[in-house]
């Protein structure tokens, strides 16, 4: 990375962890604290694999495949730390729990600096296994702070998986997870506190291409069968 772009990536991260520290509902969101396996773990196999090499942080497979997690010195923010993530199948990662299932705000934003060195990765934040793609990355070569509101709710998980065939190889550093303070959660387009039947009247009546529109939950530029899925997702939330 250029002397130029590195020194503007590290500001930027000094100054959006000096707004949210305090804030965060991350643990070790700068990949400081390693694991109790290490500053180097792998994991081979399906579904949720243990621990990676940063405290608090987990592996997690959606498809067979082999990740290898390190902590190096981080070339975003000089003196810090920041983790390798390198896997084999696509929607496999790493990820934080933030609580219990079913618990947890309605509204939160997510960000996270990320430089992809191959392939493509996601993020996302939501209830558990009902945590959908909130962001995409392709962008390969430079540091990018990806940054997003949950489209589910509540908000009780955090994930970076890879977003491409054959999985993706990419470092991470300086995430957050913050509580937005919301009237009710995403889907809830008549701001009554609540997802039902009067917001899903709203979402019927903008079928079609609709961009720009409060219904169109996944930004997509349609309001189509994707929307309807997050809004009954979030039914009552």
């Amino acid at each position: 990375m250029p002397r130029r772009c590195r020194l503007i990536a590290s500001a930027l991260l000094a100054l959006t962890t000096a707004a949210s520290a305090s804030d965060n509902l991350l643990v070790n969101a700068e990949f400081e604290i390693p694991g109790a396996f290490g500053p180097i773990v792998e994991h081979t196999g399906y579904t949720f694999l243990g621990e990676s090499a940063a405290d608090e942080w987990y592996v997690f497979h959606n498809t067979e495949g082999t990740t290898v997690t390190s902590l190096e010195p981080s070339t975003i923010n000089p003196g810090g730390m920041m983790m390798r993530v390198k896997t084999t199948g696509t929607s496999n990662g790493i990820e934080q729990v933030l609580g219990a299932f079913d618990t947890g705000p309605a509204c939160v934003k997510t960000g996270v600096w990320v430089y992809v060195e191959s392939g493509a990765i996601l993020t996302g934040a939501g209830n558990g296994g009902q945590t959908a793609a909130d962001t995409f990355l392709t962008t390969t070569g430079e540091w990018v702070f990806v940054s997003a509101q949950n489209t589910l709710c509540p908000v009780n998980l955090f994930i970076i998986y890879a977003a491409s065939p054959g999985g993706a190889i990419f470092y991470v550093d300086g995430a957050v997870v913050e509580k937005l303070d919301c009237i009710g959660p995403p889907g809830d387009f008549n701001q009554d506190g609540f997802v039902n039947a009067a917001d899903l009247s709203i979402l019927l009546g903008s079928w079609g291409v609709c961009r720009g529109c409060d219904a169109d939950l996944n930004h997509d530029g349609v309001v189509a069968g994707a929307d309807l899925a997050i809004l009954l997702a979030n039914w009552g939330c």
